[in-house]
């Protein structure tokens, strides 16, 4: 339970942060983010950490020179649990819901079924791509997407678009 409330809060403020920051340029994004940059180019900065030896990869999307998306990245490495990702999926989901209100889409999606009856192996189902969850939210910044799936592990990730400044078409 502490893990759901750390990454929860984690993600929260990774929100918060890009709500003061949207329309900020490159350097200034640079200044405000802690850690080490792990690629940057015309268009991008992305920073890479652990934690509870997950990789995090967070990223910052540029406009000429504007801030206008960012992007949170949880990747399972090693397994701890089988569901322990959609553990931070709906504690992340909560915390947004109690900020935002009911998101706007939410579904769960099942691509092969296989797992479907046994709920203590859905992780597993994820894992594999067999299941995704996903939630958007409108906010007054703009459009926040959570998103749970898979390909050989796990990956929970957190995109804001700015409102402002977005162009939908992009990705970090």
């Amino acid at each position: 339970m502490l893990a759901q409330r750390e990454i929860a809060a984690q993600i929260e403020a990774f929100v918060k942060g890009l709500e003061t920051q949207w329309g900020a340029s490159r350097e200034a994004v640079r200044q405000r983010t802690p850690g080490e940059i792990q690629r940057e180019d015309d268009r991008a900065l992305v920073y890479a950490h652990t934690w509870l030896d997950h990789g995090v990869v967070t990223g910052y999307e540029f406009q000429q020179d504007l801030l206008v998306r960012g992007e949170f990245r949880l990747l399972q490495r090693p397994v701890n649990g089988l569901n322990e990702f959609i553990d931070y999926y709906l504690a992340v989901k909560e915390h947004l819901t109690l900020a935002f209100g009911p998101p706007d889409e939410d579904h769960t999606t099942w691509h092969n079924d296989l797992y479907q009856p046994l709920p203590d192996y859905w992780g597993i189902a994820v894992q594999l791509g067999h299941l995704r969850y996903a939630a958007t939210w409108t906010t007054p910044g703009g459009v926040l997407m959570l998103d749970l799936s898979g390909h050989h592990h796990c990956r929970l990730t957190l995109e804001y678009r700015s409102a402002a400044f977005a162009d939908p078409g992009r990705a970090v």
